[in-house]
């Protein structure tokens, strides 16, 4: 476990951080506009193109 609080929000930071940079997000949409220019937007990663890569490395063959 980690005993710094500060030192694991700097990992998941660089995680997010990595996913952003490699385009491999979720992106507001046109209807999201407005509010996120508001607001604010929380890049998180599209597990869907993560999934598509674990189904493809371990199907059944």
């Amino acid at each position: 476990m980690i005993d710094n609080d500060d030192a694991l929000d700097a990992v998941i930071c660089v995680l997010a951080a990595i996913d952003f940079l490699k385009q491999d997000v979720i992106e507001p949409d046109k209807s999201q506009m407005n509010l996120v220019k508001k607001e604010g937007w929380i890049w998180v990663k599209n597990l869907s193109t993560s999934l598509d890569l674990i189904q493809l490395f371990f199907q059944p063959q």
